[in-house]
Order: C-alpha cells, then structure tokens, then sequence
C-alpha cells in the first residue's frame, strides 16, 4: 500500500517538481524553488528567492551554479536531489528564474515503479499538477 500511494504522490506532483524546492549549499538552506514551468524536453526553469537578504550573493554567484554544487530538498517529502544541474549560460538566474535539468524525485523501488505504471493509465492528467 505504501508504494501505491508513492507512486501516487509522485504522479500527482510531477515528481516532486509542483511541490518546489529548498536550495541547499554546504547543508544550510538559502533559497528556494517555486512555480514550476516546463521549458523544454528535459529542462525546467523555477523561479528563485533567496531566504534572507544574506544569501542573495550566492543564488547570483554563477561560479557555485556551474560547479553544481547547490542540491535540493523537496519541501513536502524532505527527500534530498544533489545529482540536478542548472544550464544555459551565466548568468543562470535570470529574470528571478533559474534552468534546472533533472531535479525530480524517482521511484525507489521496483514495487513504486510498477505502482507508476498502472497509475499513468487510471489516473486523469488533469489531476496531475
């Protein structure tokens, strides 16, 4: 039961996209991820807001986006992505948006993954965020 209903949260939220994202560097928070938007096959842009005026450089800082070395923690399950990366060219945030490649949760089991499957087919896509 508890992969099923997984499997049904990951669906229903985009898998973990619509939920957002705390932005994370050396495990202290200083942003975050919000507003969802498809840009491409593989891409998303989000908007960004650093959490206190502090943090601000480093949300701007193209060096610490290049080196990939923000990760990200889902802000409804806590479940951490370090393996996302942002792209484009600097400067990466722009207009308050960022472009990320891969950062979505996964299914983490065998029994979550079949669970996704049968859900792709029963569930409406308008109930999907």
């Amino acid at each position: 039961m508890r992969s099923l209903r997984r499997a049904r949260d990951l669906l229903v939220s985009n898998y973990g996209r619509a939920d957002g994202w705390y932005v994370e560097l050396d495990d202290q928070r200083v942003a975050e991820l919000t507003r969802v938007n498809l840009e491409d096959m593989f891409w998303d842009t989000y908007e960004v807001s650093a959490n206190t005026y502090d943090d601000a450089p480093q949300i701007r800082d193209d060096a610490l986006w290049a080196a990939a070395r923000f990760c990200f923690r889902n802000r409804r399950t806590g479940e951490l992505v370090a393996t996302a990366f942002c792209g484009g060219t600097a400067p990466f945030v722009r207009n308050g948006r960022v472009r990320i490649r891969g950062l979505h949760l996964r299914a983490n089991t065998v029994a979550e993954r079949v669970c996704l499957r049968v859900l792709q087919f029963l569930l409406p896509r308008h109930t999907r965020r």
